[in-house]
């Protein structure tokens, strides 16, 4: 086990790390879509290993999206 799971950041800190607005997390939280956390009491706590993981899949699903892309302008071209 790797000791990202014993790293918990608060949502300032994920929000420094993704130069965003805590209150654009505070959205992303509410809708769903952004990284998991847990709510010990009041407050918002994130595993640096789940924010990890999420910011692989968004990596993934932008190169998803580029290659679908390119493939369009492939067809439309030829």
């Amino acid at each position: 086990m790797d000791n990202t799971t014993d790293i918990w950041l608060t949502s300032k800190e994920v929000a420094l790390r993704l130069k965003v607005e805590v209150c654009t997390l505070d959205s992303w939280a509410y809708t769903g879509t952004g990284p998991d956390f847990i709510k010990p009491g009041r407050f918002r706590r994130y595993a640096l290993a789940d924010i990890l993981a999420w910011e692989d899949r968004l990596r993934a699903e932008a190169k998803l999206r580029r290659q679908i892309a390119q493939a369009n302008v492939r067809r439309h071209v030829a």
